[in-house]
């Protein structure tokens, strides 16, 4: 991942774009999905903000993604060797 903490924020942020373009959506119609302002959603696809744990979840719900892949964390077991 390359970060102390382990969260790369840049890369969530291109990992929300890129799941919401490939699902068809604008940020228009995302903020309003979400019922938030446009600036508010394109605060978390511009890293100025990051979303609660809250709108984290409406995100996956909205993109139809799992949390670990929009905040590009790796399952468990594929870090298990057989």
């Amino acid at each position: 991942m390359g970060k102390p903490n382990g969260f790369d924020k840049q890369a969530f942020c291109q990992r929300l774009r890129f799941f919401r373009e490939s699902r068809g959506f604008s940020q228009k119609e995302m903020a309003d999905a979400l019922l938030v302002e446009r600036s508010t959603y394109t605060s978390y696809e511009t890293g100025r903000a990051l979303p609660s744990l809250g709108m984290l979840k409406a995100l996956t719900e909205k993109l139809q993604v799992s949390a670990d892949a929009l905040l590009g964390i790796q399952p468990p077991s594929s870090l298990i060797k057989n």
